[in-house]
Parts: C-alpha cells; sequence; structure tokens
C-alpha cells in the first residue's frame, strides 16, 4: 500500500482491513450470536480487568505499571542471539535496498511500531506473548539477512564452505529450544545466560504452568492413593486445575483442584509463577515432601509435593 498513489493506497489498506475483520469474525464462532454486545465486550476486557501481575528483574509489577523498555527486552531475550545477527543484516540489506524494496523496512516499521505501543501505557502482560506479531516479522529479516550472506558467498572462492558453515550457524541457533523442550516458554537466549541467568536476574522463568507436563503428573498416578486429593498452586483462572488434569488422570479418578483447595489437599502441584504464590501455600509445601520436578539447565519450573504422612503409607 505504500508503494501505491494515495487513492490507491487506501482502497488497498480499506480491502486489507476488510479481509482481516471477516476471518476475525469467520473464525470466531463466540461472535456470530449477540455480535454487538460481544464486540463491546471483547474491547472492554481491555480496559475493565483486574491488573496481572508480573516479575521483572526481581520486583514485582503490575501490568501497567511496567517500564517502558519491558517488551524491548524480551524481544531480545526471546530470540536465539544468532536470529538476532542475520536480522541486523537483514535490516541493513533493507537499508541498502529501500528503492528497490521497501519490504524489508515495512517489516521493520511494524516491530518497532509494536514495540512503542507496548512501551506506553497499554498493558503488556507477561512475557512477549501480547506482541507475537514482531517475531514472524523478524525472522522475515533474519532470513533476508541470511540470503545476503549466501549470495555473498556465491563470489567466493571457497563458496561451498562458506554455505555449509552458515547452514551450521543456523541450525545450531535451535539447540536452545532443543535443550528446553518441551518447556519453551521459559527459554530465554545468552543475552541473559539462558534460563539460568534470566532466573538469576529476577526474571519470569515461566508463565501458564506447561511445566506441568504427563512426566511429572505420571508420578503423581503412580503413587496416589484412593481418597487423596490434589492442589494446584497457583491457579490463574477459575478452573484451572481441573483443566490442567489429563485424561490419564481423570480415568484414576484424580481431579486437580484449584489452589484455594492447596491448604488441606494431600498432594500439591507447584509451579514458577512466584508472583501468584500464596503466602501459606508456600509454608506449607516447605513441610512437604518434594516427590518429583520438571527442571531445566538447573533451574526448577514445577514441583509435585505430598504430605509427609503418606511416606509411612498411612492415610
Amino acid at each position: 500500500c505504500v508503494r501505491l498513489r494515495f487513492r490507491k493506497g487506501i482502497v488497498a489498506s480499506l480491502a486489507w482491513l476488510a479481509g482481516g475483520l471477516t476471518v476475525f469474525f469467520a473464525g470466531w464462532p463466540w461472535l456470530w450470536f449477540e455480535t454487538i454486545s460481544r464486540i463491546k465486550v471483547y474491547f472492554s476486557t481491555g480496559l475493565q480487568r483486574a491488573p496481572i501481575r508480573v516479575l521483572y528483574f526481581g520486583r514485582q509489577y503490575l501490568d501497567r505499571r511496567l517500564p517502558w523498555h519491558y517488551p524491548w527486552v524480551y524481544f531480545l531475550i526471546a530470540v536465539p542471539v544468532g536470529i538476532h545477527l542475520l536480522g541486523a543484516l537483514g535490516v541493513w540489506r533493507g537499508i541498502r535496498d529501500r528503492k528497490k524494496d521497501p519490504f524489508l523496512l515495512l517489516c521493520l516499521g511494524t516491530i518497532v511500531f509494536w514495540l512503542l505501543v507496548f512501551s506506553s501505557i497499554a498493558p503488556v502482560y507477561d512475557g512477549e506473548r501480547l506482541f507475537i506479531p514482531v517475531f514472524p516479522l523478524w525472522a522475515i529479516s533474519a532470513g533476508a539477512g541470511f540470503g545476503a550472506v549466501w549470495e555473498k558467498a556465491k563470489a567466493r572462492r571457497h563458496r561451498r564452505i562458506i554455505q555449509i558453515a552458515l547452514s551450521l550457524f543456523l541450525a545450531i541457533q535451535a539447540q536452545g529450544y532443543i535443550r528446553m523442550h518441551p518447556f519453551g516458554l521459559s527459554y530465554d537466549n545468552a543475552f541473559v545466560g539462558g534460563l539460568a541467568g534470566a532466573d538469576r536476574l529476577g526474571l519470569e522463568v515461566t508463565y501458564w504452568g506447561d511445566a506441568v507436563d504427563r512426566r511429572l503428573l505420571a508420578t503423581l498416578e503412580r503413587e496416589w492413593k484412593n481418597g487423596e486429593t490434589v492442589a494446584m498452586s497457583p491457579t490463574l483462572v477459575p478452573g484451572q486445575g481441573l483443566a490442567s488434569t489429563p485424561t490419564f488422570l481423570l480415568r484414576r479418578g484424580i481431579a486437580i483442584l484449584d489452589e484455594e483447595a492447596a491448604d488441606r489437599a494431600d498432594w500439591v502441584v507447584l509451579w514458577r509463577r512466584s508472583t501468584y504464590w500464596k503466602p501459606k501455600t508456600v509454608a506449607r509445601v516447605r513441610g512437604m515432601e518434594l516427590v518429583a520436578e520438571s527442571r531445566r539447565q538447573g533451574v526448577w519450573l514445577a514441583r509435585l509435593y505430598r504430605t509427609r504422612k503418606n511416606r509411612a503409607g498411612s492415610n
């Protein structure tokens, strides 16, 4: 649209907007009924909701009070360092070829726009999930940077060696995610020293309980006795405990309760969202037996506790 004349650019922009709104409406059946009132509810949720507590460099903030640099920091640490390097090369290529093809600069401008929006008073929530659109755009820039180096290599004498080295360099960037699997939400790059470094700096190490995985809960299934209760802490929405209960536990008659039951439950599943831990729950698990945990890079992400009376096999 930027490259078109003013009138055609306006028409093209409106057509793009109409297409986006159509897909948005068609892809969300909830909006098909009582459409006007539900659209009002949808847009009001960003203004009329409880603030979310966020851990950032060892301090707890409400999401509307986070420092302006929060989205920029998370943009820098959520992507492998090598991809950032290739992205910077893509920016250079976009500047060099801006008259011939302004697309890369348009991508860069969109990235900057998103990050500036969330550097304002707009709520940022937790992690990078509200500005996820910047990452595919940055991937385009990184791809352009990769392509620029690849093309340069063709003119070199040892082009095969350079191209193989470049391909290996790109493949190595995935090693951090592979090591973190399946807890991708806990990935942090070398700028902060990985997950262990992020933990030392006081950044969130996870924010939605994905580390409460099948392996951890398989231990619960194996050790659980009839009549025992299980609770999860924290639970950020009502029913999160039950929603986190996999089918294989439900078949055994095991249902995970919300954190309100943690002060009397026989088992407690605790995951690392410390800004939402209740002091009484933390005090209670200190006196319980640690049975299993999910851990990456020396950092625990979720733990399974049981009351110590179970060690002796008593009910």
